[in-house]
């Protein structure tokens, strides 16, 4: 089912002319998937839960230039600014999805 999804975004992207498009997983579920629809990874993720925080641990995936890891973490935004550092922490609460 997502690999079905994933490429029919993927697809949509292309004829709407669009050059990026940003795709995530945590914990490298789904990175095949990404890889086979021709996704490059700019930047990785774990999440360790903590007593009172999770922390979102980022980091720069071998396979990303630096022009993309740039691009990566000025769309991903922690506290209203662009992520720099290699962690976020936030609070550790109940997900509805």
């Amino acid at each position: 089912m997502f690999r079905s999804l994933v490429l029919g975004i993927a697809a949509s992207a292309r004829t709407q002319g669009l050059s990026r498009l940003w795709l995530g997983s945590v914990d490298h579920l789904g990175a095949r998937t990404l890889a086979g629809a021709g996704f490059i990874p700019a930047l990785r993720f774990t999440v360790q839960p903590l007593p009172w925080f999770r922390r979102l641990r980022v980091w720069a995936s071998d396979e990303a230039d630096s022009a993309l890891l740039a691009a990566g973490r000025r769309v991903l935004f922690s506290g209203g600014r662009p992520l720099s550092g290699d962690s976020v922490l936030g609070r550790a609460g109940r997900r509805r999805h």
